[in-house]
């Protein structure tokens, strides 16, 4: 046995063959201690328990000395199961609180000698709620700011590896958003550094798309018609809460609507006029009629589901052309006058 001992030992390294020696001498030493125990009450051991602890004899025997050794200081040394429980002394919370409070008299009690002995001078004066709320809302807005500022100019956003995937992606670190391309706000500011060193040419195509946009032809275009006339109360002296009536100026002070433009349309508008004349005075040679709508003799216009009312003379087209179309006339000594109209008028469903 000695023989075959030897020659593994030649086979295996130093650490196995410290390791060998090792498990021997526990051997001898349980052996040893085997021999020289007294068990004054030996238990009985049945057929099977004898049976099993020979199969773990001849598996521990069938095993190499390294193996043996480790097995021998998993089962005693470092066991991998420990079925002891640690008796866990109950936990006294009412003591405990009054040890805190004995704890704090004593710190009042020193703190007012150390004020009456003078050592404590100094102390913190308190904080009254207005300065915490000012101090709050300076922090408080300073945190917004400092966001905002992140938001514009991509600080918040930081390059990252996916652990899983290995590929690079973005993080915001203020809304905890994860993306794959370039963040937004990176390329915007890139384009304007890009456009403020190269001049027009360097502007993106977006840019240059909603710029051309404002040289396009609109198909339609929003016009204000503000007219200021000045008023007059009528009646007695106004007070406090009373009714006032208001009167316009003379109606041969207020013009009418004159259409130059080349083409356009009024929809959904009601234009209107006082009657200042009667119809005698349509052939009179007075200088001024007061119109409601003048078409010009550059103008081209089209009215449509409007009300046209009052004044002496409703449409007057001079050399232009107007096309009515379910446009409601009326309370006016005049129509309709044309003067020098190359064109014609085409008026429709005059009601």
């Amino acid at each position: 046995m000695r023989t075959i001992q030897d020659a593994m030992a030649q086979c295996e390294d130093e650490a196995d063959v410290a390791a060998m020696k090792g498990v021997e001498l526990e051997q001898q030493a349980a052996k040893a201690q085997d021999e020289t125990f007294d068990d004054e009450d030996t238990a009985v051991v049945d057929t099977v328990s004898a049976t099993a602890s020979g199969e773990a004899v001849e598996a521990s025997a069938s095993l190499r000395p390294i193996d043996q050794y480790a097995i021998t200081y998993r089962c005693t040394t470092d066991p991998l199961f420990d079925g002891s429980v640690a008796d866990v002394a109950p936990v006294d919370y009412a003591q405990e609180e009054v040890e805190l409070e004995r704890i704090e008299a004593m710190k009042v009690v020193d703190e007012e000698m150390a004020i009456q002995d003078g050592d404590l001078i100094v102390a913190a004066e308190p904080v009254d709620v207005t300065t915490q709320k000012r101090l709050y809302v300076r922090e408080r807005s300073h945190v917004k700011s400092e966001k905002r500022r992140r938001a514009l100019t991509g600080a918040a956003w930081m390059p990252k590896t996916c652990s899983r995937s290995n590929l690079p992606f973005y993080y915001n670190t203020d809304t905890h958003e994860a993306i794959w391309d370039r963040p937004l706000v990176w390329v915007t500011n890139d384009e304007h550094a890009h456009a403020a060193t190269v001049g027009y040419g360097g502007l993106s195509i977006p840019t240059l798309l909603h710029l051309l946009g404002f040289a396009t032809a609109k198909d339609s275009m929003p016009t204000a018609v503000h007219i200021r006339c000045p008023v007059r109360f009528i009646g007695p002296p106004l007070t406090r809460g009373s009714t006032c009536t208001l009167e316009f100026s003379p109606v041969n002070e207020i013009s009418g609507l004159v259409w130059h433009a080349k083409a356009g349309e009024i929809s959904n508008l009601t234009l209107q006029i006082p009657t200042s004349s009667s119809s005698s005075n349509m052939s009179s040679t007075k200088s001024r009629r007061d119109v409601v709508l003048t078409v010009a003799s550059d103008g081209n216009l089209t009215v449509l589901d409007s009300r046209i009312l009052g004044g002496d003379v409703a449409v007057a087209v001079q050399g232009g052309t107007a096309t009515l179309v379910d446009v409601d006339i009326a309370d006016a000594v005049g129509l309709i006058v044309v003067a020098n109209q190359p064109y014609g008028i085409y008026p429709r469903r005059l009601r």
